[in-house]
């Protein structure tokens, strides 16, 4: 995480300017690659591929845009095997590393069924953290109480704010989930936006950003963002640290500023919103 950090922040002070989301996408692909495996090709090379097919995936297109996404998805997906997945493969079957694929490998999996765990890890490890990273700076950006609070909190505090942040903007907004036994295993949409903004079920002023808040409550600080039971998202530890990491080093680059504010809109297909083309610029080195 930190590696990653100093360089795409490096790049930046040199360049002046970056795509807020682009860089934020470059460290997740990093810091959920690392952890599956994919470590034969560089995360600033493997971005691209996965953004593709995530794009392609979700985009939610009909008629022949669907097509084109259909053809799109399979073009960059089949990259994404030969470049990236498959090189991993042959190593981790001479010589087994810590991460998933060596896992895979070991129970028996098939490259295919390798290729699937590796974009299970992609959709949740990289494309909702991308997504948080940028709201939560929008946040500090727009708001300098907020920000200066957060640069002179400890790790503890800036968990805390962070938490604050998602539990105002969940990246998964509805869950659904089937009722059992006495349900009969009706289907139910649980409107995680809704739950958060309840006073019964946050406390006072749900609108804040209230640091205390879950103490004072006595309710864990991500309250229903990472899902509950055993659908419990199992990543959310990594996303909330790389997005401190991240986020903490960025709003300490000397002149930085968010140039132009996200484009927000709203994925059907997951459920969420997503941020693009946030301009953040700083003062150049050299």
């Amino acid at each position: 995480m930190q590696d990653t950090t100093d360089r795409l922040l490096t790049r930046l002070r040199a360049d002046g300017r970056a795509q807020l989301d682009s860089i934020s996408f470059e460290l997740t692909v990093a810091v959920a690659a690392n952890i599956v495996g994919l470590v034969e090709t560089s995360a600033d090379k493997m971005a691209p591929r996965l953004e593709m097919v995530l794009k392609t995936a979700f985009s939610g297109a009909t008629g022949l845009g669907r097509i084109r996404d259909k053809i799109l998805r399979a073009w960059y997906g089949y990259l994404f095997y030969w470049v990236d997945v498959r090189p991993t493969i042959a190593k981790r079957r001479k010589a087994p590393q810590d991460d998933i694929i060596s896992q895979c490998l070991a129970k028996g999996y098939s490259d295919k069924a390798i290729l699937v765990e590796c974009m299970t890890y992609v959709t949740a490890g990289m494309m909702t953290t991308r997504e948080f990273i940028v709201m939560v700076a929008w946040h500090m950006f727009d708001n300098p109480d907020l920000r200066a609070d957060f640069l002179r909190g400890d790790e503890d505090r800036q968990m805390a704010i962070l938490l604050e942040i998602l539990r105002l903007e969940p990246i998964a907004a509805v869950l659904y989930r089937r009722v059992p036994d006495g349900g009969a295993g009706e289907r139910v949409a649980l409107d995680i936006r809704a739950v958060h903004d309840d006073e019964a079920s946050v406390g006072r002023c749900p609108h804040a950003v209230d640091a205390e808040r879950a103490a004072r409550e006595g309710q864990k600080g991500e309250f229903m963002s990472f899902g509950d039971g055993p659908h419990h998202c199992p990543g959310w530890q990594v996303a909330l640290h790389e997005t401190r990491v991240f986020v903490d080093a960025l709003l300490r680059v000397p002149g930085i500023t968010l140039a132009r504010a996200p484009d927000m809109q709203w994925n059907d297909v997951l459920m969420t919103y997503e941020l693009r083309d946030a301009i953040v610029t700083c003062d150049r080195t050299g």
